[in-house]
């Protein structure tokens, strides 16, 4: 598939590989709960805490796990407690003689998802903290692009946004480059900025050639966190980059970069998204992957007002993601 314009709808829909990829998700969770039956002991309702009590696991991510099987249709969830449906309580009860999973895997390789959560509801293995450094190949950059892609978040940051007037956009934390792509291609007189670590923008600079666009993206390798990230700019994007334990850097050198009067957008997690299996597998990958806590949508925009940005509003909302935009206030 060709694809021209990064902002734009994608020409063949990806809908049905996106649905199959969550039903996997949602199969291998079941298989983890009917392999240390989960849903018997959940038949009278039980909250996510007194389960994870029960069996020792890890709290968090018991609840998390529960909040998938509820948005996949396998328990419900009310007055905190979570209950085993009747459809499963029939045929996924291993003593019972209706018993229809036992083609189930009880057993999962180490590198599967499943494996991966039965060692981490366990404490076995560590659970990274948030914003830490992981090892980038060009597969795993562009696995993330693509999926930024096929999920929308790229096409709907930049349609939620306007920028006529913007000469100059600094992608802080720019990663896989599609967002610099996309901002490029949509307003063609604006110069675009890429910052990321050095092994990052080695990568990144493959997708910027393949779209013919050396010539308007440059790229600045550092860390945002200790080095010069530039200045003059009239918009600086940060996407999925800022935490409350880096606001204060951030923030005060993104207003140092920005010229008075300059846009600010910021890509979030949110933990106020209207719930959906989507949002829930999102939101246990997060916590998979170091990002422990979400923050409400109002919080993020009282930061950003808190560090003397004026104009904050909410510019789009997909899945648990937020896009917030902000003003630099005048000297």
């Amino acid at each position: 598939m060709q694809v021209n314009n990064l902002w734009e709808k994608l020409s063949v829909d990806p809908s049905l590989i996106r649905d199959l990829l969550a039903q996997g998700v949602v199969y291998e969770l079941v298989a983890v709960a009917v392999k240390y039956r989960v849903f018997p002991a959940l038949i009278a309702g039980k909250s996510s805490a007194a389960l994870a009590v029960e069996r020792n696991w890890d709290e968090s991510l018991t609840d998390l796990v529960l909040q998938v099987l509820v948005q996949a249709g396998y328990l419900t969830f009310d007055q905190h407690q979570y209950r085993t449906t009747e459809a499963v309580n029939q045929y996924l009860d291993p003593a019972g003689i209706w018993f229809l999973g036992d083609s189930l895997p009880g057993d999962f390789p180490a590198e599967s998802f499943g494996n991966e959560v039965i060692e981490r509801l366990n404490r076995r293995t560590r659970i990274p903290g948030g914003h830490e450094q992981r090892k980038f190949t060009v597969g795993r950059l562009q696995n993330i692009g693509a999926r930024a892609l096929t999920n929308e978040f790229v096409q709907t940051t930049v349609r939620s946004v306007q920028l006529p007037q913007a000469a100059h956009l600094l992608d802080l934390g720019g990663g896989h480059g599609f967002y610099s792509i996309a901002f490029a291609q949509k307003y063609p007189a604006l110069k675009v900025t890429l910052f990321d670590t050095p092994e990052v923008t080695v990568l990144a600079s493959a997708s910027i050639r393949a779209w013919g666009l050396e010539s308007r993206i440059s790229l600045l390798s550092g860390n945002f966190l200790a080095d010069d990230i530039g200045s003059d700019y009239d918009v600086i994007l940060c996407s999925l980059v800022l935490a409350p334990v880096n606001l204060e850097t951030v923030l005060n050198k993104v207003r140092q970069a920005l010229k008075p009067g300059g846009t600010l957008i910021v890509r979030s997690h949110i933990s106020d998204a209207p719930p959906t299996l989507a949002g829930s597998i999102n939101r246990l990958f997060c916590f998979l992957r170091g990002n422990h806590r979400l923050y409400k949508l109002d919080e993020w925009c009282n930061w950003l007002a808190d560090y003397a940005f004026r104009d904050v509003k909410i510019a789009d909302v997909n899945d648990i993601v937020a896009t917030i935009t902000a003003v630099k206030n005048s000297p």
